[in-house]
């Protein structure tokens, strides 16, 4: 059993190619067929390694520059919309501040009223529950700045 295995492993010669059947010429195309097929490129990232560029040029004039001509509009369309959303982020922050501040003041102008009038009770109240919205939404901004992964480093990957 084991003489078998050792054949069955052992390269094919040009006799076990004719007891096989095949001409020296077919096995030749065959084996040259299968080193083909075994033969590969990878790679990662963007773009593509010069020399596939250049052999992309060879079967296609001009695949090269387009090639990189739509790495650099992919590039600079990202970072036009990175900053279209730290622009919309900004200004949503910007007029939730606007906001807070207007109903800080109204609040404030409630508890005067209140306590001119004579309901100091309540305006305490009030004052109480303001300033107690105010700190929570204070903290809670605070936390979730802080609970949020730094972005920095995935980004210098990219770049």
């Amino acid at each position: 059993m084991s003489e078998e295995r050792e054949n069955q492993l052992a390269p094919a010669t040009s006799n076990d190619a004719a007891a096989d059947g095949l001409t020296p010429a077919a096995e030749k195309a065959i084996l040259s067929e299968i080193k083909t097929l075994l033969v590969s490129r990878q790679f990662s990232g963007p773009m593509p390694p010069p020399e596939c560029l250049h052999q992309y040029d060879q079967i296609v004039p001009g695949a090269a520059r387009e090639i990189i001509d739509e790495f650099r509009a992919n590039g600079a369309h990202q970072r036009t919309m990175d900053q279209a959303v730290l622009e919309a982020a900004s200004t949503r922050d910007t007029r939730g501040q606007w906001m807070a501040c207007s109903l800080v003041l109204l609040g404030f102008i409630l508890i005067m009223s209140l306590a001119y009038t004579g309901h100091d009770g309540v305006a305490i109240a009030v004052a109480v529950s303001l300033l107690g919205a105010v700190a929570a939404n204070f903290l809670q901004g605070k936390k979730s700045e802080s609970s949020q992964p730094a972005k920095d480093s995935d980004s210098a990957e990219e770049d």
